[in-house]
């Protein structure tokens, strides 16, 4: 397998190995000054790379001809791509939704009523052997998520925490009352295969 890392500029390269020094030092010291150190590296290796990608791209277009190899296979891509858009969508009350608003807002309380647990639902209760079992597997790299906890600390956490946290999880579970900001979601919707993509079931 080749190696692209030797064809980067040595700029590149210094900005990469300082982003996995950086990362490396958080891992084992997260704190805030490591965290904002890595965020603005990992920026800087992210609009370094958009340029040098941009840079290619821009060569590739000064040079292509109908007998360079690329020609034909990027011309058939530009006739290729088709914008397509959401049809209007038949609302549950048979009148129909134009604009994306609309559209969002039928979407939305379609995914809600499919998704919403009745008040008097009774649902499962975790115990603690099951929260320690599933923090052992989380990946030491993995996001912290909104709480800012990363998994290296969540593993050293003593029995009274995982005891605490336990109670936490099953509190929504006991009471069907969960947190707004666990019921927020970005959603991709994909119509299924040969279904009518005006209505909301497909």
């Amino acid at each position: 397998m080749p190696n692209y890392r030797c064809n980067l500029p040595d700029d590149a390269r210094e900005l990469l190995r300082a982003k996995n020094a950086s990362t490396r030092a958080f891992d084992i010291c997260p704190t805030d000054n490591n965290r904002s150190r890595l965020r603005t590296l990992q920026r800087a290796v992210k609009a370094r790379m958009k340029e040098m990608r941009e840079s290619k791209w821009d060569e590739l277009l000064e040079e292509i001809s109908p007998s360079h190899q690329a020609y034909w296979k990027l011309t058939r891509s530009f006739k290729s791509e088709v914008e397509s858009s959401m049809p209007p969508l038949t609302k549950h009350d048979r009148s129909i939704a134009f604009n994306d608003d609309e559209k969002a807002k039928c979407l939305a309380d379609s995914l809600e009523a499919q998704c919403s647990v009745p008040p008097t639902a009774t649902l499962e209760t975790i115990t603690v052997d099951e929260v320690h079992s599933l923090i052992r597997k989380l990946h030491p790299r993995c996001a912290p998520g909104s709480i800012g906890i990363s998994s290296k600390v969540l593993k050293i956490l003593p029995a009274q925490l995982l005891c605490l946290i336990t109670a936490i999880f099953n509190a929504p579970m006991t009471n069907a009352t969960f947190p707004a900001e666990r019921k927020k979601a970005v959603v991709i919707g994909f119509r299924k295969p040969g279904k009518d993509g005006a209505l909301l079931s497909s």
